[in-house]
């Protein structure tokens, strides 16, 4: 099912019968069943999520929701009556961070570091301190929570309680360890605390009950694999999840276990099958429970045992995408293959392999797709594929050009076909070389990858390399640069190749190279396991994806803007241009669209007039326009872009004190 957004989602709420989810990302989703899901965006987050801010907190009080924002430097509140439409919350107090939050018909309370204390408010935009009777002291508070009509908070020594969220009584001196969670149900007040050991992990779980507040009971004291990370109360019971998980005799998983209570005093083990990814506490409520995690995915169940998707992402990822003759075909693991006319509704096809593509080309009135084992599969329609003869070799990279298919892969191996299905190797593999990507351009065909040289302690990676006038006699050369190359592109009249640990480098003869890696480049991190993946040009302008949904544009291959693609734990791994835009797809089978690229104009006097050059689409029919105020335009010109730019002379200007120029496609 589609999926209305892609971004881990950290924390969940439920109040008024609507929930309501966030994480990473500029959006919330949205539903009031569970079932049926909408994003909605959170404009705090379009401003802060480039630089890793994410919804940790949301909550809901007097008849509106309050989401807190996390960043590098401390917390941003957002509020909304009904999860739809966003305004920022301009706290008065300085909210470095918020531990806990809670929400009920008198407005919030957080507790907040650092220190850490507690805070009211309202309307989620006004705070004050709370009050405490008797004071407050030293002692620490962990959780806030509403439950049985009042609101709650969790401390070291004491619980305290406040029917108006702004004056806590105490309520009880039991002595938690940690306690994370507390609430009501069956008559009765059950809290999660986490007992911590010196020097051991997990923490224990630890489960209290209390009838009225004051006197509390243990209930259940055990130690899993990990720690409890949820206490929720739905459709007449309690569950607990996380903190156990099922192996069988070979140390493969079987599924977790959920702790179950009817009353909060006797409580079960249930097992309850594999999920495929992780999640976050539960939200339980009078139909049952819901929980949200990874990639966007949420999960409902009436018991708390048995789990259904209700929002769910695949582990397949997209590892390439092309574009021919009005048609999209985009390509992953596992063989998966989709193609989609407009790039918005895709269909799944059969691909003939079930092995993982990495790679797909079209020319010639072929497609092809490559991946490993060696796998080539090609097709006349893009629609219906076959497997063709295996390669020796794991294949990582193809491309169609002057007449030839190039695939290139590991150990530096090159096969090229003429026809797509008759296949010949022109180089053979070796060892400690691999190929990424392939292009071409006037310099020839044109291969980039990398070269590891043995070394103590660890080997060294080197950016490598092959060209060639006729895809038949490489020349290999490496370059300075401790980078593996996975992809380049030729436009513009310039090669742009890019890698691992983010690079970007741009060459106008495949010869010389100049490093352009913008500095911010430089912040995302230097792992090799952090870089970019794959570059694509069209209407004048590079645009390369990478890992953490990582996108940069540049009109020139030299000075390069971040974009923001609104996912911040996918990994982007392809990219094409076509019809006025680019397409991107990446993991979990994440596909994105830009809006539409406009042509650029620069303009320079001649002795006859003024001179305008247009950088667009190859072949693309584009009209140039006039105006002397920018509201009445006039054509004045028409041309067909043939190579990656074009040239016309106004020998009209000089009729005008001043004149505009605009390009329009056609």
């Amino acid at each position: 099912m589609p999926l209305p957004q892609g971004n881990n989602l950290r924390t969940l709420g439920y109040g008024d019968g609507a929930y309501l989810a966030g994480g990473e990302g500029d959006r919330v989703v949205l539903s009031t069943n569970a079932v049926d899901w909408t994003a909605h965006e959170v404009s705090v987050l379009r401003t802060y999520a480039p630089a890793g801010a994410f919804v940790s907190r949301l909550a809901r009080g007097n008849k509106r929701w309050l989401g807190v924002i996390g960043t590098v430097t401390g917390s941003l509140l957002a509020t909304s009556d009904a999860g739809e439409t966003w305004t920022n919350a301009h706290a008065a107090l300085s909210l470095s961070q918020v531990f806990s939050l809670a929400g009920g018909p008198g407005g919030f309370v957080a507790v907040t570091g650092p220190g850490p204390s507690v805070v009211t408010s309202a309307d989620g935009c006004n705070w004050q301190a709370a009050r405490f009777y008797p004071p407050l002291g030293g002692e620490s508070v962990f959780a806030a929570a509403y439950a049985n009509a009042r609101f709650l908070l969790v401390g070291t020594s004491n619980l305290w309680w406040s029917l108006d969220g702004q004056n806590f009584a105490r309520g009880s001196s039991h002595a938690f360890s940690s306690a994370v969670s507390i609430l009501w149900g069956s008559g009765q007040y059950v809290a999660l605390d986490q007992a911590y050991v010196p020097d051991s992990w997990p923490p224990e779980t630890r489960l209290y009950s209390s009838a009225d507040g004051t006197e509390w009971v243990l209930r259940y004291a055990g130690r899993g694999d990990n720690a409890a990370n949820g206490l929720a109360y739905g459709n007449g019971r309690f569950i607990v999840t996380g903190g156990f998980t099922l192996l069988d005799g070979n140390g493969g998983l079987l599924g977790s276990q959920v702790l179950i209570s009817s009353n909060g005093v006797q409580w079960v083990t249930n097992a309850t099958p594999v999920l495929d990814f992780e999640f976050g506490p539960p939200v339980g409520n009078d139909a049952g429970f819901v929980r949200a995690g990874r990639s966007g995915n949420i999960i409902s169940s009436a018991d708390g045992i048995a789990w259904q998707p209700r929002v769910q992402a695949t582990r397949n990822n997209f590892r390439a995408i092309a574009h021919e003759d009005g048609l999209y075909v985009a390509v992953g693991n596992d063989g998966k293959l989709v193609t989609s006319s407009d790039g918005v509704q895709w269909t799944v096809h059969p691909s003939g392999t079930s092995h993982d593509l990495r790679a797909v080309a079209a020319g010639n009135g072929r497609w092809v797709a490559v991946g490993e084992p060696g796998a080539l599969v090609t097709s006349t329609n893009g629609l219906q594929w076959s497997a063709e003869a295996t390669a020796e070799a794991d294949l990582y990279g193809v491309a169609f050009s002057d007449g030839l298919f190039v695939a290139v892969g590991e150990g530096a191996t090159v096969w090229r076909s003429a026809n797509g299905a008759d296949w010949r190797q022109v180089r053979a593999g070796q060892d400690g070389l691999r190929l990424h990507g392939i292009t071409h351009g006037p310099a020839g065909w044109l291969a980039t990858g990398r070269s590891v040289e043995a070394a103590v302690p660890t080997p060294v990676t080197t950016a490598f390399v092959l060209t060639s006038s006729d895809a038949v006699d490489w020349t290999p050369s490496t370059l300075p640069v401790a980078a593996y190359l996975e992809n380049v592109a030729f436009a513009d009249g310039l090669y742009v190749a890019v890698g691992a640990p983010p690079t970007i480098l741009v060459s106008s003869n495949g010869l010389t190279w100049s490093d352009t890696t913008p500095p911010s480049l430089g912040e995302a991190g230097l792992s090799p396991d952090l870089g970019l993946g794959w570059v694509a040009a069209g209407n004048g302008t590079f645009v390369v994806v990478g890992d953490d949904g990582m996108i940069y544009s540049s009109r020139d291959g030299s000075h390069w803007t971040r974009r923001y693609s609104g996912f911040a734990s996918r990994n982007l791994r392809g990219v094409v241009y076509a019809n006025g835009l680019f397409t991107a797809v990446g993991n979990n089978d994440a596909i994105l669209q830009s809006g539409n690229v406009l042509p650029r104009l620069n303009g320079a006097l001649r002795p006859g007039g003024f001179e305008i050059t247009l950088r667009g689409e190859t072949n693309r029919a584009y009209a140039i326009e006039a105006s002397t105020d920018l509201g009445v335009w006039q054509g004045v010109h028409a041309l067909t872009n043939i190579g990656f730019a074009s040239t016309w002379l106004d020998a009209l200007v000089t009729t005008s004190p001043r004149r505009f120029y605009r390009a329009i496609a056609r």
